[in-house]
């Protein structure tokens, strides 16, 4: 949403990381996760060029190119499966089994937690929208919902790292 500010006291939007004046809310990067299940019923993916035979669960959200990118791959954006335009029904759709997801570890978390998504790689990119927040009070209501907003993603993208973390 690149629209003019509107008259609410906090605005939190979701768009690309050059989006003038705003805070970045979550510093984090995305990778691909994928169901045990579905690693069992896949060939071995061991480097990020085996993707190209899994079936890729795909979001104008998250898009897989700037991830091929990191990974040294020169793969266009793919064109063919899954498409969801949900965060969270991406998550769902990988956690069934039926696709790799590009994914943000502190939306997957509890997933990851419990074992139902595993990361694949090792290798993350720079997501290629943000979450941020726009310029508001710096005292009263706003400010400290702010405030409090900031601790929260500042938590979950700490839990999510610890997660990936080699000692997790």
């Amino acid at each position: 949403l690149d629209a003019a500010a509107t008259e609410a006291d906090v605005e939190i939007r979701h768009g690309h990381p050059a989006a003038h004046g705003c805070e970045p809310l979550l510093d984090e990067l995305v990778l691909p996760m994928a169901a045990p299940a579905l690693l069992q019923r896949l060939p071995p993916l061991r480097t990020p060029a085996d993707l190209r035979h899994a079936p890729l669960l795909r979001t104008p959200l998250e898009p897989w190119a700037p991830w091929f990118a990191s990974a040294g791959l020169d793969w266009p954006e793919p064109s063919q499966g899954t498409k969801l335009v949900d965060l969270g029904l991406t998550l769902e759709a990988a956690v069934s089994g039926q696709g790799v997801a590009l994914a943000r570890p502190s939306l997957a978390r509890h997933w990851l937690a419990s074992g139902a998504l595993r990361p694949l790689f090792g290798i993350g990119a720079p997501p290629a929208y943000r979450y941020y927040l726009l310029p508001h009070a710096a005292q009263g209501p706003a400010a400290a919902f702010a405030a409090w907003l900031r601790a929260e993603c500042d938590e979950a993208t700490q839990a999510a790292a610890a997660l990936l973390s080699p000692a997790a």
